[in-house]
């Protein structure tokens, strides 16, 4: 079973335009102030976020309110959890309805997965902090808890990977076996335009921050949106540099896979049906990208790492 998580993530920015007017003037619905709502609806995966917070069986998603700190809340049928923290400078709200005042606010949305092949083993969810303007702050703090053992490690495109070991009997000589336990989105900002605004995470402690880099000719509002996927049993083999050269051989992959079942079931617990499943149900096209990236691999005199169930392959540093 995978060690009990509290951690908190995700974040996002939007800025309004201001509108003036006198009480008694008749305001054109087209330059009146938005609200919240029809801001995230313009915003990039508006057409992911769902109102339900069950998105998947086993695991569920909610808001809680302890001590007037508000924190994005993730559970799996096991007691494993997860937290997301609301950051300290912005004042939340699930009222969308309304428009934006003088002060930055924070909402928060779930969202379905963006790819068929999480849809059984990932939940996500987001933060979003609407800042009124450009006076104010342009980066936002969210507190990371990661008990022993879970590791916040920054992937290449920018986002993190929260990693806990598998078990001691699942290692092997050849083959690392990790739990990905949640991925932060890589950070991203648009402007009123479209226009894609400098953003980036910065992790120090257990305090990950997001900073947009507004200027001068940036446009209101502004959206930026990191999110969170819960993985709750997500799988990370890490092959050797021996058997990334095994697994060039299509004929073999699948084996060399399902011959980790042993593992692949003390890592995952109760998701190791939902797991095996998958493996088999592997198709020639994912044994044929596997195949070709190990192959690429050996060529870059790295070593291969197979996300389960998903079949995923990644090339990546040889670890053994």
């Amino acid at each position: 079973m995978a060690p009990k998580l509290r951690a908190a993530i995700s974040i996002a920015a939007v800025v309004t335009l201001s509108l003036t007017g006198s009480l008694t003037a008749v305001v054109d619905e087209s330059t009146a102030e938005p609200s919240i709502e029809q801001l995230l609806a313009g915003a990039p995966g508006a057409d992911r976020v769902l109102e339900s917070h069950a998105l998947v069986p086993d695991l569920s998603v909610s808001v809680s309110r302890d001590a007037n700190a508000e924190s994005i809340e993730f559970e799996d049928a096991d007691g494993n959890a997860m937290s997301i923290g609301m950051p300290s400078n912005a004042e939340f709200t699930d009222d969308t309805s309304q428009t934006l005042g003088d002060e930055p606010l924070v909402t928060t949305q779930y969202t379905q997965p963006r790819a068929e092949s999480d849809s059984g083993g990932a939940i996500s969810a987001r933060a979003v902090v609407v800042i009124p303007d450009e006076e104010a702050p342009s980066s936002y703090d969210f507190a990371i808890e990661v008990p022993p053992g879970v590791a916040a490690e920054p992937r290449a495109d920018g986002g993190i990977n929260l990693v806990a070991p598998g078990p001691e009997e699942a290692q092997t000589d050849d083959v690392e076996v990790e739990m990905v336990i949640a991925q932060i989105e890589p950070a991203w900002a648009v402007d009123a335009n479209g226009v894609s605004i400098p953003t980036s995470y910065h992790l120090n402690g257990s305090t990950l921050t997001q900073s947009i880099d507004f200027d001068a000719v940036t446009a209101f509002p502004v959206v930026a949106d990191p999110e969170v996927k819960w993985m709750g049993y997500f799988i990370r083999l890490t092959y050797s540099k021996a058997e990334t050269r095994g697994m060039r051989d299509q004929g073999v992959i699948i084996a060399g896979v399902v011959g980790l079942g042993a593992a692949i079931a003390a890592a995952a617990g109760p998701a190791a049906p939902a797991i095996v499943a998958a493996v088999y149900a592997a198709s020639a096209a994912a044994v044929g990208i596997i195949a070709t990236t190990a192959s690429n691999a050996v060529g870059d005199g790295r070593c291969l790492q197979l996300d389960i169930p998903s079949m995923i392959p990644s090339i990546v540093k040889c670890r053994k």
